[in-house]
């Protein structure tokens, strides 16, 4: 009796490791889909990002596997419509056959969030990686709720402007309000980001 006990103990510590190494393999197993979207081999949707570690280096790649709504986190797989599910034109914006979405990039990985309460579906359309706009507002891709003090009218940017746009009353750069003496700084300053400096030149000229 003692020599089977020996022996059940001495297998469960070999296959106990080759099983919970197993299901991990299993859940790191992912294949792309279409427009952003990769499915695990467990059923899971996710959306890639790139998440620091204290520590690395490096930046690790991960997926979120849920999309976050008004009141709380709800999994992609029960939320998106997989087969609608699009890109809209090379940004960080998507839309299914119901739903508007952004990712906003960060640190920990970013949001992946709708915004339906906010635009109009069908309306909406995209200006570059960063903003958006609908027959009422301007969007974007960091959490609107910041970015009002715009005119619509007269409201700018480019394709490769990024988070940068003017009005008839200032510019906006990643956010923050700039008149024109401080954008004429940033321009001449060698130490300004060369693609930040490149749109502030083009919004300039026009």
């Amino acid at each position: 009796m003692r020599q089977s006990r020996l022996i059940f103990v001495i297998l469960l510590t070999i296959l106990l490791p080759a099983c919970i190494q197993t299901k991990t393999q299993i859940k790191e197993q992912w294949k792309p889909l279409h427009s952003d979207l990769w499915q695990s081999n467990t059923g899971e949707i996710g959306y890639p990002i790139l998440v620091f570690h204290e520590g690395q280096e490096d930046l690790a790649k991960d997926f979120l596997t849920y999309v976050t709504t008004e009141n709380n986190n709800v999994p992609l797989k029960n939320f998106i419509d997989i087969d609608s599910f699009r890109q809209l034109e090379n940004s960080t914006y998507y839309k299914d056959n119901k739903h508007l979405y952004r990712f906003y990039p960060m640190a920990h990985g970013g949001i992946f969030s709708i915004f339906d309460d906010s635009a109009d579906y069908d309306s909406f359309q995209v200006l570059n990686d960063c903003f958006a706009k609908d027959k009422n507002k301007i969007f974007q891709v960091q959490a609107d709720e910041d970015f009002h003090n715009y005119d619509y009218t007269s409201f700018q940017t480019c394709k490769d402007c990024g988070c940068v746009a003017k009005d008839k009353n200032t510019y906006f750069v990643i956010g923050e309000e700039l008149n024109q003496n401080k954008v004429d700084k940033l321009i001449a300053d060698p130490k300004t980001y060369q693609e930040t400096r490149k749109a502030l030149k083009l919004l300039k000229g026009r």
